[in-house]
């Protein structure tokens, strides 16, 4: 996320542990949760959506272990169930991740889960997503990413915590450094309705929330080639469907409801 890392006070809610309660994780506080409800009373589709994405996450993940090797799961919180190496590898067995959070709660969770990094194709570093040269000259990046390669790099719901075209530059910098044949995964959230919209942004308070539009977030994508069928809503995705191509019809558009999930899958050509 952008700005200086959080302060972990129980008391206080934060990103990471609002997602993992919505996922049905036990990694929470009061704080968390009462935030978490708070937010569902506003829009009871929030918990959908969060997982949605999740299975977007790993959907990705699974269909670029076809061709490539390295993952960087970048903002990559503490969620419960399959992580994002878990999910390349069963694809790729020899397949190395990246685990990047500012968060020194989520850095440290996950130092504690690999048990000190005994794992040596998983890394966990503690690094400012925002800048991506020196998140790519880390020590523990360089031990499981080699740039000279291609990479898969996921951003599941964390680029909306940027302005847009912070956001753009801040891709355009990634697209820049990683090598053709790379694939990179996005997901936002979206909102159509201006007045649900307003009643979110001010109720969600560890980070500030951008409303993306279809065309800010396809700017994202700039010098990637977007895979058929481009940018989609993510709620019905299924494993079968991912690597055939995704669907977007009036009937699942009408389906979505106001809030939902948009993402798409490219890759950096040759």
């Amino acid at each position: 996320m952008p700005g200086d890392p959080p302060v972990n006070d129980p008391d206080e809610p934060s990103c990471a542990r609002v997602f993992n309660y919505w996922l049905g994780g036990t990694d929470n506080t009061g704080a968390d949760r009462a935030l978490a409800d708070e937010i569902e009373k506003i829009d009871p589709s929030v918990r959908r959506m969060v997982w949605n994405n999740r299975r977007f996450a790993g959907h990705s993940v699974r269909w670029a272990a076809h061709d490539v090797a390295q993952f960087a799961d970048l903002g990559c919180g503490i969620p419960p169930g399959e992580q994002t190496h878990q999910a390349a590898r069963s694809v790729r067995p020899a397949a190395t991740c990246a685990y990047v959070d500012h968060d020194p709660e989520v850095t440290d969770y996950m130092d504690a889960a690999f048990d000190g990094h005994a794992d040596d194709g998983v890394a966990v570093v503690r690094a400012d997503i925002t800048h991506a040269g020196p998140l790519f000259a880390d020590p523990g990046m360089r031990r499981v990413i080699d740039l000279d390669a291609p990479v898969c790099l996921l951003f599941a719901l964390v680029l909306h915590f940027w302005q847009p075209a912070d956001a753009r530059d801040l891709m355009a910098e990634y697209t820049r450094l990683i090598a053709p044949g790379s694939h990179v995964a996005i997901s936002c959230l979206r909102i159509d309705d201006e007045t649900l919209w307003e009643q979110l942004s001010e109720a969600y308070t560890p980070y500030p929330l951008r409303n993306f539009t279809r065309e800010q977030f396809a700017a994202l994508f700039d010098g990637l080639q977007i895979e058929p069928p481009g940018i989609v809503p993510v709620m019905r995705l299924l494993p079968a469907e991912l690597r055939a191509g995704w669907y977007d019809t009036p009937r699942l558009r009408k389906s979505l409801g106001p809030a939902y999930v948009v993402g798409a899958v490219a890759r950096k050509p040759f």
